[in-house]
Parts: structure tokens; C-alpha cells; sequence
């Protein structure tokens, strides 16, 4: 009978144990939890906290006193983006503005005439070279030129009409496709719009 009675008391023993323990880790948690919470907490600048459903009214005034002011300082960054872009037009107006139209013909006749000149011309694209460098017919199907651009540009194909603001340059000379050995007037430092 005895051993009986041990048997249930082990028992009563194990399950005592099994719960001291589980009651230990549970109060290990909740111990760790406020200690992270009360860490993360001194961590905020002073006047936040991590439970905002608590704070008072003038913590509240505060929130939207600040939210106003991210809002004013978004309207304002906003308005200098609008005031950069127009200030690159008005630059690139400027800067564009010395430069003056030629004549196809005498770009192609007489171009050493004009090296250093910023000139304006128009024509179609034959052959985009790179995404810096393309070929176009000024003037007809068969005075051509060479245009280096200051600035790579990936929307230009060929049998486009384009606008070249840029600088004479003498000659770039090449192989055509036929083997022979060609020259065309070089546009250098080009800006090209269509």
C-alpha cells in the first residue's frame, strides 16, 4: 500500500515542479518585457512615448503643431522644386540663347570658317552612332554632319527630325559602308531636341 501511495505523491510532486517552473519562465517574460519597454522608452526623445493612446492633451497639441510644420516644410520643398526647374529653364534659356541659326550649305562648305561657332541647326537623324554620338542629314539627303552630344540620350532613333544647338568643331572622319573614306562637319557639345 505504501507504494501506492508514493506513486500518486511523485505525481503531485512532478506537476508541482512543471508549474513552478512554467510560473518562473512566464514572470522571466514579463520581467524582460518591461525591462525592453522602460529601455525603449528612454531611448525616445523626451516628450514621446511608445503608448500614445495615453498622452495628455498637450502632448496632443504638440503632434499637430508638428505635423503642421512637416506639412509646411514639404509645401516649401515642393516649391523650391518648382522654383529649380524654372530657374534651369530660364539658365538653359540663357544659355541656349547664344547660340544662332545656319545655313545647311554653309555649315557643309565651310565649316573650317566656323570652327568654334555655336550654331543651330535642324535635320534627320540617319544613323545614331552610340548614345552620345548620331549622324543626320542637313539641308537634303545628301549633306550630312556628325553632332557629339554634351549629355547621353536614350529617345532619339533614326528617321527622327531633331534640333542641334552646339559648337562647330572641324571634321570627323570615318569608314562608310562602302569602305570609303569620309569626312562630315562635327557639331560638338550638342544639345539635341526634337
Amino acid at each position: 500500500m505504501q507504494a501506492q501511495d508514493a506513486r500518486p505523491k511523485q505525481i503531485n510532486l512532478s506537476r508541482r515542479i512543471i508549474i513552478a517552473v512554467r510560473s518562473s519562465v512566464i514572470l522571466m517574460c514579463m520581467s524582460l518585457s518591461v525591462t525592453f519597454v522602460t529601455q525603449a522608452q528612454n531611448a525616445l526623445p523626451a516628450g514621446n512615448s511608445l503608448f500614445p493612446f495615453t498622452h495628455t492633451s498637450d502632448y496632443k497639441q504638440k503632434a499637430a503643431a508638428q505635423k503642421a510644420a512637416e506639412i509646411t516644410a514639404t509645401q516649401k520643398q515642393a516649391h523650391l522644386k518648382t522654383t529649380n526647374t524654372e530657374t534651369a529653364n530660364i539658365l538653359k534659356a540663357a544659355s541656349l540663347a547664344k547660340y544662332k541659326p545656319f545655313g545647311a550649305r554653309e555649315l557643309i562648305s565651310h565649316y573650317y570658317d566656323h570652327n568654334g561657332e555655336n550654331i543651330i541647326i535642324s535635320g534627320r537623324v540617319f544613323n545614331v552612332q552610340n548614345r552620345q554620338a548620331l549622324q543626320m542629314y542637313v539641308g537634303g539627303e545628301e549633306d550630312a554632319v556628325t553632332v557629339h552630344s554634351a549629355e547621353p540620350f536614350s529617345d532619339i532613333e533614326n528617321d527622327e527630325y531633331v534640333t542641334v544647338y552646339g559648337t562647330v568643331h572641324g571634321v570627323s572622319c570615318g569608314t562608310n559602308a562602302a569602305g570609303a573614306q569620309i569626312c562630315q562637319p562635327l557639331i560638338d557639345i550638342a544639345f539635341i531636341s526634337k
